[in-house]
């Protein structure tokens, strides 16, 4: 059987057309058809919990590894990297594949049959400026995915495939931007739509994408609000300069945060804050390192950049570092923290309209999925391009797996 797979940064979910035609989102985590991308490993290197149930052994402290995230070492130099789980080196496409051997595990649950063939999602890029690391991290995708168990592979763009699922509501032609804005890349498409009834099919015009998505603004956040607490840009006492400016990098990113808690890095950073403990900022970043509470962080930043998508203000609280220590947090701080990363959104959705030699003024909707999508800073860095553009959202966390599942029943109909 044939199935659709949004394998996200932060969430996945997985799809299948069903006997009328629709589109069933499988079950992943009890009623729930998203599953966070999350894994944990006991402290023998075994793959314990995936999603939900990863995160919760990770908050409670018990011991292991946690990663999330996964998906945004493809396109980058970690590709053929390992990370040290338990007592052994395991590589990052192995991560990959205990991950997606989980779902299809589940899935199969679900239906009471097997999956052979899959649609899987991708962005427009893995990687924004080397089309070598681009194509290196698709093969990678293939073989994870070949060796799950999956023995007929298909890569569509995400963006395209969130398109898919939208034309089949679609009562009359429009041209549409379809902007899909996830955890780890932001895609674009722009379609001429048809409608349901339509004599000719829908017409892809260009897609263009960027490496930016929900965890660049967490990092950004991060990196402006939360790092500074911990020494980011203070002077080391006795040396007169600031620490590795690397550390706080990779600590308010999750998919590095494994990479930083290798023991080398351990090791070296532990020498640093021994030497500091006059400064309480480095005294709190001796405490993170030690007890690994970098994802737990991470965890809270993105906690409160949800909730400053409806609040003006919210308090990010950090007593599990130090007794009693919290941040007040606004909005604005996040505006300021994460400006760059939106002008880059602006001009990726000018060049896809360059791409189809379109001016902004024709676009009469611009579609939104993914869960990015729900900030307000996002929807208006979008609207500034297309200010006469309708808004429409469009499922924002099962869009992409369900276009995949339909273009799935088309790529494999010969096969049920």
């Amino acid at each position: 059987m044939h199935c659709g797979l949004d394998f996200g940064t932060s969430n996945s979910a997985l799809g299948v057309v069903t006997r009328d035609g629709g589109v069933r989102l499988l079950p992943m985590e009890g009623s729930s058809a998203i599953l966070p991308s999350a894994i944990f490993y006991d402290s023998l290197g075994q793959p314990r919990a995936v999603g939900r149930a990863a995160i919760a052994s990770y908050m409670d402290e018990e011991p292991g590894r946690f990663m999330r995230s996964m998906k945004s070492v493809l396109g980058t130099g970690l590709m053929g990297e390992q990370t040290g789980i338990g007592a052994q080196r395991v590589s990052y496409d192995t991560v990959l594949e205990h991950f997606i051997v989980e779902i299809k595990r589940r899935a199969e649950t679900a239906l009471g049959r097997s999956l052979d063939a899959v649609v899987c999602g991708r962005p427009v890029y893995f990687n924004d400026d080397d089309p070598t690391l681009d194509e290196r991290a698709e093969q990678m995708l293939r073989s994870v995915l070949h060796d799950a168990g999956f023995e007929r592979v298909v890569f569509q763009l995400e963006p395209i495939a969130a398109a898919r699922h939208f034309e089949t509501a679609a009562t009359q032609e429009t041209l549409a931007l379809i902007a899909d804005i996830g955890g780890g890349t932001s895609d674009f498409t722009l379609v001429r739509i048809r409608g349901r009834g339509g004599a000719e099919p829908s017409e892809l015009l260009a897609s263009h994408g960027v490496h930016i998505g929900g965890t660049d603004f967490d990092q950004r956040l991060s990196l402006h609000s939360v790092m500074p607490l911990l020494g980011k840009d203070a002077a080391l006492p006795g040396r007169g300069l600031p620490a590795p400016i690397w550390i706080y990098l990779d600590l308010a990113s999750p998919s590095r945060i494994a990479w930083l808690n290798s023991r080398e890095n351990l090791t070296h950073i532990r020498t640093l804050t021994s030497a500091a403990r006059s400064d309480a900022r480095f005294v709190r970043l001796a405490e993170v390192m030690r007890r690994r509470l970098g994802h737990h962080i991470a965890h809270d930043v993105e906690r409160a950049k949800i909730a400053l998508s409806e609040l003006p203000a919210t308090t990010l609280e950090l007593d599990y570092v130090e007794s009693g220590l919290a941040l007040a947090i606004q909005r604005a701080d996040l505006a300021g923290a994460i400006e760059g990363e939106l002008e880059r959104l602006r001009e990726t959705v000018r060049e896809c309209l360059r791409r189809a030699s379109t001016p902004p003024g024709a676009v009469g909707l611009t579609v939104l999925t993914g869960g990015s999508t729900e900030m307000p800073l996002v929807r208006a860095a979008i609207t500034s391009v297309l200010p006469h553009a309708r808004l429409e959202s469009c499922d924002r966390f099962g869009a992409v797996a369900a276009g995949l599942a339909l273009q799935a029943g088309e790529a494999f109909a010969d096969s049920g």
